[in-house]
């Protein structure tokens, strides 16, 4: 079994168009996935070759809805 919960973590920095230096912070928690896998031939009596199956659960838990601003040249945003 193998849970993953991703983790990020970013920072952006660059000039606009406004010719100013802005930057941009980011981070948090990513999509959870489960998985399960199990072997279905012995791998003992099998130690040349063997099949696997695997199946698992991917949780929406990241934010999609994110949301930041521009600077424009002309001053808006």
């Amino acid at each position: 079994m193998t849970l993953t919960v991703p983790f990020s973590y970013g920072l952006h920095s660059r000039f606009y168009a406004d010719n100013n230096r802005h930057k941009v912070i980011g981070g948090g928690v990513g999509d959870i996935n489960a998985i399960a896998n199990v072997w279905l031939f012995d791998p003992d009596v099998h130690p040349s070759g063997n099949v696997a199956l695997g199946f698992g659960v991917k949780a929406p838990s990241g934010n999609n809805k994110i949301e930041d601003d521009f600077f424009a040249a002309d001053g808006g945003v």
